[in-house]
C-alpha cells in the first residue's frame, strides 16, 4: 500500500498502525469518517470507538458489523472488495454536509444508547435484578 501511495503520488494519507491513545483522540477529533472495508470481521473496535466520537464508519457488510453501523442511518455499508461504491460513497458522504451531520450524531447516540458505561450499568442491574428473581 506505501508503494502504490508513493507510485500514485497521493497526498493527505495516513497509514497509522498502533498509536497512543492521546494521538488516537486527536486524530479521531479531526475526522470526518472512518473507513474499514474488510471481508472478516466480528464487531471491530475501531467502529466503536470512532463512533464514540460522532464518527459515522464507511464499512464492510460483514460480520457483526450491521449491529452497530446502520446503512442510511448512522453510516454506510458496501458489499465487500467493491472498491468503485466504496469511492462513489466516500465522495457522496463528503459533498453532503447536512447528511455527514445526521449521520454523526446517530453514531454517536447508538454508542450512548448501547455501549456506554450507563447502557451496560443498566444491563447489567437488569441482569443482577433476573438472577435473584431466579435463586
Amino acid at each position: 500500500v506505501k508503494q502504490l501511495i508513493k507510485e500514485e503520488n497521493i497526498m493527505n494519507v495516513t497509514l497509522g498502525g498502533w498509536i497512543e491513545k492521546e494521538k488516537q483522540q486527536s486524530i479521531l477529533k479531526a475526522s470526518l469518517l472512518h473507513l474499514l472495508p474488510s471481508y472478516h470481521e466480528g464487531l471491530p473496535m475501531s467502529i466503536l470507538e470512532s463512533m464514540s466520537y460522532g464518527i459515522p464508519n464507511l464499512t464492510s457488510n460483514v460480520g457483526g458489523i450491521p449491529q452497530v453501523v446502520r446503512d442510511g442511518e448512522n453510516g454506510m455499508m458496501v458489499d465487500p472488495g467493491n472498491i468503485n461504491e466504496m469511492f462513489e460513497k466516500i465522495v457522496f458522504f463528503l459533498e453532503n454536509d447536512k447528511l455527514r451531520k445526521s449521520y454523526s450524531e446517530n453514531a454517536y447516540q447508538m454508542i450512548q444508547e448501547h455501549f456506554s458505561i450507563e447502557a451496560y450499568f443498566i444491563k447489567w442491574n437488569q441482569l443482577y435484578k433476573e438472577l435473584l428473581k431466579v435463586n
